[in-house]
C-alpha cells in the first residue's frame, strides 16, 4: 500500500501547476472583492458559481450544470450608525446576517460580558448596548444578546474578546442568526472602535447614538456547480468544495475552489481513465447555518437515483492557510494514516493531523447520515487563522500559502486515484465474519457485545493492504473467487457499511478505531459530571459538588443569565442536540428546577433532580440499545451472505459452474 500510495504521491506532487492556481485566486479575487459578502442567494456567490462553471467547462469536464438551490435569502441595502452626542462620528458596523431592520435613536450602555451581573449595574431599557463577546462564558453570542432583550434593549453591538477573530482590532467579524425572527438587531464592530466608545463612555455620563439598519428577507436561490468526468461504472467518488464566503475568503473559500479545479484540470489534462463516475462539485448555502446547498446536493443525486451510487466524499474546506487537518469515518482511516506519512516524508513543511472524529465536522456529518464514506480536508481547529481572520475582511489571498494547497491538491488527489482504482472489498474478511458469526450464534453476548463485533468487522471493510497478498495466496492454493460471488459479496458489505455508518452515527454512536466506543452525543461527559456529583452530595462535600457541575453548559449558564435567557439558552442547546431533550430534559419544568435549584444552591432539591436525570440517562441508553437489536438481526445476515460467498472454490469446480 505505501509503495502504491508514495508513487501515485509523488506523481502529483511534480504536476502541481502553482501558476495556474495563481491565476485562479486573482481571478476570483476580482470577483469577489467587487462583491463584498457572498453569502448563499447573493449576487457575489452567484457570479463565483459562474466562474467555476465556465472553467469546468473550459477544462472538459462533462455534463456541467448550475443547480439552482431554493434558499432564505437576507437583502440588506443600508446601514449606518454614528455617535451623535457629545460628538458626532461615524463607525463601520457589520449587522449579523438575518438581523432586522431597524431604525434608532437613543443612549448607548456598555453591558460589560453580557452577564446578568453585569445588566444588573445598568438600565438597559430602550438602550443601544455594548457587549464584549467572550466564548470562554457563552459560546453562543446570542445568549447575553437575549439577556439584553429580556432587559428591554433596543439594540445590540458586540466585538469578540476570545473565541473567533478578536487578535487584530481592525478585524470586522460576520456572523449569521441562524434566526431570522430575533426580536432585536443585532450588528459587529471593530474591537478598535469598540474601545474608543466604550472610553468615551467612561467620561461622558449620556452617549447618544443613531443605529440605521434597511434590511429584508425574501425567498431566493444559489447555485451548485457539478461537472463528471464519465465511467461505464455508475458507482462514484464525489469532491466537493463550497463558494458562498464573506468578504474575500481565501482561505474559508478560494483555496478550496482553487484546489478543486487544479484537481480537476490535471485529470483532464493528463486523460485520466477514471473506474468510477468522478463528481467535481463546488456547492452553496455551506455557511453555517445554512446547510441547504449540502442537503440540496445529495437530494438532487437521491431523485437522479445516484445517491446509492456515491461510495466516498471528498471535501476540501480551508486548505489554504498553513497546517491541515483531516477528518474521516473510520473505515478510510488506515488508508489515510499511511497517506499522510508519505506526503510528510515528501513535503514536511506542512503538518497533517489525522482527525476520526467526523462529528467535528458538519459537512461529512451530513454525508455519513446517508452511509457514505466520508474525508474532510480542513485547517485545525486549534489553529490561529480562526483567531485571526476567519469570517473577517483580513482573510485575503494575502495569507494564502502555496504550499497548503499543494499539498491539499496532493492529499486529494492521490486519495482520489488510489480509491478509484483499488476494490474496498478486501479478500481478508474471511476470518474476521467467521469469527463475527461464531460469536452472533450465541444468545449470551450482549447487545454491546455483538455491536463491537460488528463495528470490528465494519473496519476491516477498506483495509486493503493485504489485498494482493492474499489473491495471491488463493490463487497458489488453487481456489477461486468468480465474479458472480465478488459481486455478490460487494453488495453486502456495502450494505453493513452503509447501515452502520447511516443508522449507528444517527444514534450519536461514534465507531472507534479497535472497537466501539459509546458517546450517546455529549451525554458521556454530562454523566460522569452527574455521577461525580451525587457521589460529593451523599458525602456532604457540596461546594466541591455545585463546582463540578459548573463545568457543564447546562449548569454553568445558570450562574450567568436570568432565568428567562436560561430558558432561552436551553432551548437552543435542545434545538441542535435532541439526544439531550430526549435523555435528560424529558419534561420543561425540569429546566426552571434546575435554575432554581442551582441558582440557589439548594442542595436537596439539586440531589433530587440529579437522581432524575441519571435514571433518565439509564433509561434513555437502554432503549437505544433495544432498538439497535433489529440492526444486528439485519446486519447478521448479510455477514452470514458474505461468509457463504466468501468459501472459495476450486479453479475445476468454478469451471464446471
Amino acid at each position: 500500500m505505501i509503495d502504491d500510495l508514495k508513487h501515485i504521491a509523488s506523481r502529483y506532487m511534480e504536476s502541481y501547476n502553482e501558476s495556474y492556481v495563481d491565476e485562479i485566486l486573482k481571478e476570483l479575487n476580482v470577483i469577489a472583492s467587487a462583491y463584498n459578502l457572498r453569502y448563499a442567494g447573493t449576487m457575489g456567490e452567484h457570479r463565483v458559481a459562474e466562474f467555476i462553471a465556465r472553467e469546468f467547462e473550459r477544462i472538459g469536464l462533462l455534463d456541467v450544470k448550475l443547480v439552482k438551490i431554493p434558499i432564505k435569502l437576507w437583502i440588506c441595502n443600508h446601514v449606518e450608525f454614528s455617535i451623535e452626542e457629545p460628538l458626532k462620528k461615524v463607525f463601520k458596523i457589520q449587522p449579523f446576517i438575518g438581523c432586522k431592520s431597524s431604525s434608532i435613536y437613543t443612549r448607548l450602555q456598555y453591558a460589560g460580558r453580557g452577564r446578568r451581573e453585569d445588566f444588573d449595574r445598568i438600565n438597559a431599557r430602550g438602550s443601544i448596548i455594548l457587549i464584549e463577546l467572550d466564548y470562554n462564558i457563552f459560546n453562543d453570542p446570542l445568549i447575553p444578546v437575549y439577556e439584553a432583550f429580556s432587559r428591554g434593549a433596543e439594540a445590540v453591538i458586540v466585538t469578540n474578546i476570545s473565541g473567533y477573530a478578536y487578535e487584530y482590532q481592525n478585524a470586522i467579524y460576520v456572523n449569521y442568526l441562524d434566526d431570522f425572527e430575533f426580536p432585536i438587531p443585532i450588528a459587529y464592530i471593530d474591537a478598535f472602535s469598540f474601545n474608543e466608545i466604550t472610553g468615551l463612555l467612561k467620561h461622558c455620563n449620556e452617549v447618544y447614538a443613531r443605529l440605521k439598519i434597511d434590511a429584508k428577507v425574501s425567498s431566493g436561490y444559489g447555485y451548485n456547480v457539478l461537472g463528471y468526468i464519465p465511467s461505464n461504472n455508475r458507482d462514484t467518488i464525489a469532491i466537493s468544495t463550497h463558494h458562498d464566503g464573506l468578504y474575500t475568503s481565501a482561505i474559508s473559500t478560494l483555496s478550496g475552489i482553487a484546489t478543486l479545479l487544479s484537481l480537476a484540470c490535471y485529470l483532464i489534462e493528463r486523460g485520466y481513465n477514471a473506474d468510477h463516475t468522478i463528481l467535481l462539485t463546488s456547492l452553496t448555502a455551506r455557511e453555517a447555518p445554512f446547510l441547504d446547498g449540502i442537503n440540496s446536493f445529495f437530494n438532487y443525486l437521491e431523485g437522479k437515483g445516484r445517491l446509492s451510487n456515491l461510495i466516498l466524499y471528498l471535501d476540501i474546506d480551508r486548505v489554504g492557510y498553513s497546517n491541515l487537518a483531516v477528518y474521516s469515518t473510520p473505515d478510510l482511516s488506515k488508508y489515510l494514516m499511511y497517506l499522510i506519512r508519505v506526503i510528510t516524508d515528501l513535503n514536511p513543511g506542512v503538518s497533517i493531523s489525522l482527525l476520526d472524529e467526523p462529528e467535528a465536522d458538519t459537512h461529512i456529518d451530513i454525508a455519513i447520515r446517508y452511509g457514505i464514506s466520508s474525508i474532510s480536508i480542513s485547517t485545525p481547529l486549534n489553529s490561529d487563522y480562526y483567531t485571526k481572520y476567519y469570517h473577517t475582511n483580513l482573510d485575503s489571498i494575502e495569507i494564502v500559502s502555496s504550499e497548503s494547497i499543494k499539498t491539499s491538491f496532493v492529499l486529494v488527489g492521490t486519495m482520489l486515484e488510489y480509491t478509484d482504482k483499488i476494490t474496498l472489498i478486501p479478500y481478508n474478511l474471511t476470518m474476521p465474519i467467521t469469527k463475527m458469526m461464531h460469536c452472533l450464534k450465541y444468545d449470551i453476548l450482549s447487545s454491546l457485545d455483538k455491536l463491537d463485533i460488528l463495528c470490528d468487522f465494519s473496519n476491516l471493510i477498506s483495509n486493503t493492504s493485504k489485498l494482493d497478498y492474499i489473491a495471491s495466496m488463493l490463487a497458489s492454493g488453487d481456489l477461486y473467487i468468480d465474479d458472480r460471488r465478488y459481486r455478490k459479496i460487494s453488495r453486502s458489505v456495502r450494505k453493513i457499511k452503509s447501515i452502520i455508518l447511516r443508522n449507528l452515527y444517527s444514534k450519536s454512536l461514534v465507531i472507534g478505531f479497535k472497537k466501539l466506543v459509546y458517546k450517546l452525543c455529549q451525554i458521556v461527559d454530562l454523566l460522569d459530571s452527574i455521577e461525580l456529583t451525587s457521589y460529593l452530595m451523599s458525602r456532604n462535600m457540596h461546594d466541591k459538588a455545585f463546582k463540578e457541575l459548573e463545568k457543564n453548559i447546562l449548569f454553568k449558564l445558570v450562574n450567568y443569565v436570568s432565568k428567562d435567557t436560561y430558558k432561552y439558552a436551553i432551548s437552543r442547546i435542545l434545538k441542535y442536540n435532541t439526544q439531550i431533550s430526549k435523555s435528560i430534559l424529558v419534561e420543561d419544568s425540569t429546566i426552571d428546577a434546575i435554575y432554581e435549584a442551582f441558582a440557589f444552591k439548594k442542595v436537596d432539591v439539586t440531589s433530587k433532580i440529579l437522581s432524575n436525570i441519571l435514571r433518565n440517562i439509564s433509561n434513555h441508553i437502554k432503549r437505544e440499545l433495544v432498538s439497535l437489536s433489529e440492526y444486528i438481526k439485519v446486519l447478521s445476515g448479510l455477514a452470514e451472505a458474505c461468509v457463504n460467498d466468501l468459501i472459495p472454490c476450486k479453479y475445476e469446480e468454478a469451471e464446471e459452474a
